[in-house]
């Protein structure tokens, strides 16, 4: 990894060992060991070896068990020690938590930019909030979004076909891509016009450039599945950690195979 991305990095663990619960941690065991960066780094470690050899379903008990798999979890650390990690971890600070700006992300981000969604997150509020800060949009509309009109949502017979619908600010396509299946549906705040390739599918312009930008997208969740670190858990930190940690070793592989 780069120097930038080692950097980035140490940020990222600064940030992990910072906000561990010391509080809950004296509450509930007498016996925790301070965490040390070379500790927090074979945490993850395990983590990831786990995803790669895809037994992140496995029981810890079994992953611990010589017996049963490598040698190599138990020789790291002990399995209370890594049970003691995964209970405690956190990323915000319980005295500061009423506190946070829920918006900070997006306030991060600079104007200029163009997000791409995919069903799950595309609305036309959302859309609309992001024109205010000067950010275009474009994503696949879910067929139960309260916005959508009820014909761009039925199953059309001329295949290939697209209906478009403008507003003010916005532009829905609704596009007829195979033979009785309903249309996909995309909305941009980006185009403005109802432009199509000239060529036997007639593929909008729209779905074009969300193809353009979801592809590399679509590779990295691949990846991420192929090999995932993602374990059952209730706790909302512990599943954003995993994501984290899955999006951090595609991106290191990437830095490294660039140098």
């Amino acid at each position: 990894m780069g120097p930038r991305g080692s950097q980035d990095t140490n940020v990222g663990l600064d940030v992990i060992f910072l906000k561990t619960d010391f509080n809950t941690i004296k509450s509930k065991s007498s016996k925790w060991k301070p965490i040390d960066r070379v500790e927090l780094e074979s945490f993850i470690g395990l983590v990831i070896r786990a995803g790669l050899h895809r037994n992140n379903y496995e029981s810890f008990n079994d992953l611990w068990d010589i017996s049963q798999s490598s040698p190599l979890y138990r020789g790291t650390m002990s399995l209370q020690r890594f049970r003691q990690f995964l209970q405690f971890l956190r990323f915000d600070d319980r005295q500061n938590r009423d506190k946070t700006d829920l918006d900070q992300l997006s306030n991060d981000v600079k104007q200029g930019r163009t997000i791409t969604f995919d069903r799950y997150f595309t609305d036309i509020k959302l859309s609309e909030a992001l024109l205010d800060r000067k950010m275009t949009s474009i994503g696949v509309v879910d067929y139960r979004r309260v916005f959508l009109p009820n014909e761009l949502t039925v199953c059309r017979k001329k295949l290939f076909s697209s209906w478009f619908y403008f507003s003010n600010s916005h532009m829905l396509v609704s596009y007829q891509a195979k033979e009785k299946k309903k249309p996909i549906i995309l909305l941009s705040s980006l185009h403005k016009n109802a432009e199509t390739f000239d060529d036997d599918k007639e593929l909008p312009c729209l779905i074009h450039d969300y193809n353009q930008s979801k592809y590399s997208v679509d590779v990295i969740d691949q990846c991420v599945g192929t090999y995932s670190v993602q374990r059952i858990s209730r706790r909302w930190p512990l599943i954003v950690f995993y994501n984290m940690i899955g999006l951090a070793a595609i991106n290191s592989m990437t830095l490294w195979l660039s140098q």
